[in-house]
């Protein structure tokens, strides 16, 4: 039932799917003249793109919750291993973001300073609980069980392109490769997608609560007034700029990427997957 033929049907029809939702949403919005904020976009995009995804392939293969899309008890030691996990890679999915720059715009960037005017709590629930969900259940738990015959690198591999790919976005894509490749194997290891839930909530949510408290603090300490929004409008960054954030980031992954190799062997050494 479940092959590596469906999975690149799946994929084929998915992507085509987000490019033409995408493209008919923007022309909806341009020719009705509306102006949609950030938080109708997300809506958009978890919901009418993603979560209505994953339906139409539940619906279509009757598939488990359980057995095929890998929603199993995670214990809490393996839990905190994938917090540990997620902040010790974080340095390198950053080094990724910032070596992107030098030929992308950084567009998440401007979307997250847009959010700042609206409630801490309604944020994370956005852009961390809501991916954490709806985009492991498709990029990990639909791709792992049609490519399970594959070997590890195989589908870890095309569990991080396909994640990639559904951001539609160069920059992100980058990085989103990187961090789909190593929540696949930590998926395989735990035989829980929960394990990846928990890895892309704790780094979205990392960055978003970063975002608020430095915009928290710049407001409460600048008797000026200048507070995150003012800096992002200042434009792109410089190249010097982009390489003294590489020299920076590059000194934390020399410090946190060892780290992040123990947590792994520790994951492997603390769980039993099921057969």
């Amino acid at each position: 039932m479940f092959s590596s033929n469906r999975g690149n049907k799946f994929q084929l029809a998915a992507i085509t799917y987000f490019i033409i939702g995408n493209l008919l949403f923007g022309l909806i919005i341009g020719l009705s003249r509306l102006e949609i904020g950030i938080v109708s976009s997300i809506l958009v995009s978890q919901f009418l793109m993603v979560c209505l995804t994953v339906l139409l392939y539940t619906l279509l293969t009757k598939a488990s919750l359980v057995n095929d899309f890998f929603v199993k008890p995670l214990s809490w030691i393996d839990a905190f291993i994938c917090i540990g996990i997620a902040w010790t890679i974080m340095p390198i999915l950053s080094f990724i973001n910032v070596l992107s720059q030098f030929v992308v715009k950084n567009q998440i960037e401007d979307a997250l300073v847009d959010l700042l005017d609206i409630p801490f709590i309604l944020t994370l629930l956005l852009t961390a609980v809501c991916p954490a969900i709806l985009e492991e259940l498709l990029s990990r738990s639909i791709i792992l069980r049609n490519y399970q015959k594959k070997t590890v690198l195989t589908t870890c591999i095309i569990s991080g392109m396909f994640f990639g790919f559904i951001h539609l976005n160069i920059n992100q894509f980058h990085y989103a490769f990187v961090m789909g490749i190593i929540m696949c194997y930590v998926v395989m290891i735990t035989d829980s997608v929960i394990s990846a839930m928990v890895i892309h909530f704790t780094i979205n949510a990392t960055g978003t609560t970063t975002l608020y408290l430095i915009n928290a603090v710049m407001k409460f300490f600048d008797a000026s007034g200048v507070a995150m929004e003012d800096l992002m409008s200042t434009g792109d960054p410089t190249t010097g700029q982009l390489l003294i954030s590489l020299a920076m980031v590059f000194f934390m992954i020399l410090l946190f990427t060892p780290i992040a190799f123990l947590l792994l062997r520790d994951c492997l050494l603390y769980t039993s997957p099921s057969p």
